[in-house]
């Protein structure tokens, strides 16, 4: 249970950076390319999700079934719109491809393999290593590319939010079901783990709103 007061604000800001972000991309909706529409249906869902997680855990229910559900359509999401922005024919169709395959992964380790009733401890690090990959071969991508400021450019700021995400808590996601052993650290990396999720979703937030600034929005 969360009982410092900057736990609790940390927590909050996390839920609400959520929010933000699916109300930054529904303000610039109008001046989204496809991809970014499919980002921003993705946080929509995301923001469904928290809901029901928090829901279920004050009513003193089990939440990590739906935890090892999310990690599936996260990917279908993040996955596609990365293969959208790789210039890299190979590595785009090797992305496109791992997309059905980490959802047979996680069905079948979510039945045969991870209890439901713990941390999806195996599939939800495989397709976050996957994603850091992703979003970091198509920072490197736009690097090579001439053309302005990279600030204007939603890739930068979604692929920044995606590697400061993935790659900081990819290692908690595997020893996650580990640490339940340890309460205190346990609660102390989940406030990290909140941190680092209120300024990935402001990353994203930023992706949405470069957009609707050059499209002539404040």
């Amino acid at each position: 249970m969360v009982r410092d007061p900057v736990e609790v604000y940390i927590v909050i800001l996390s839920m609400l950076s959520t929010v933000i972000a699916f109300a930054g991309g529904l303000y610039a909706r109008r001046s989204l390319a496809v991809e970014m529409k499919v980002l921003l249906v993705y946080f929509g869902f995301s923001v469904l999700c928290e809901c029901v997680l928090y829901y279920l855990a004050a009513r003193g229910y089990n939440n990590l079934w739906l935890a090892h559900a999310f990690t599936i359509v996260e990917y279908w999401f993040l996955g596609w719109v990365f293969s959208s922005w790789l210039k890299n024919p190979l590595l785009r169709r090797i992305l496109l491809t791992s997309i059905p395959l980490v959802t047979i992964l996680g069905i079948v380790l979510m039945f045969y393999g991870e209890d439901v009733r713990h941390f999806n401890n195996f599939s939800r690090p495989a397709a976050g290593l996957l994603l850091v990959a992703a979003s970091a071969y198509t920072l490197f991508e736009l690097n090579q590319e001439t053309f302005g400021s990279v600030f204007s450019q939603p890739r930068f700021w979604v692929s920044s939010a995606a590697l400061l995400y993935f790659g900081s808590t990819v290692i908690l996601f595997a020893l996650s079901n580990t640490l339940l052993e340890f309460p205190d650290l346990l609660r102390k990396i989940f406030m990290f783990h909140a941190f680092i999720g209120f300024v990935a979703n402001s990353l994203y937030t930023g992706g949405f709103l470069c957009t609707a600034r050059k499209s002539g929005g404040r």
